[in-house]
């Protein structure tokens, strides 16, 4: 379970890289479609992930 906070996201990029980010946390997600924004604290960039690219959270294998 997330709690609030920054967590640690791996997913797979659209240029099928893995991507591991050590520490984000959401901005926004969308109810009806498939993506949210995560935010990277350092650089304050805004990232938007498609859920179904998801590998884990906080170093936990992600199953959809």
């Amino acid at each position: 379970m997330i709690e609030r906070g920054e967590f640690t996201l791996t997913f797979v990029a659209k240029a099928g890289d893995i991507v591991v980010i050590d520490s984000c946390v959401v901005s926004s997600w969308h109810t009806l479609g498939d993506t949210f924004n995560i935010v990277l604290p350092t650089s304050q960039q805004v990232r938007t992930i498609n859920k179904f690219t998801i590998i884990s959270v906080n170093n936990q294998e992600l199953y959809i």
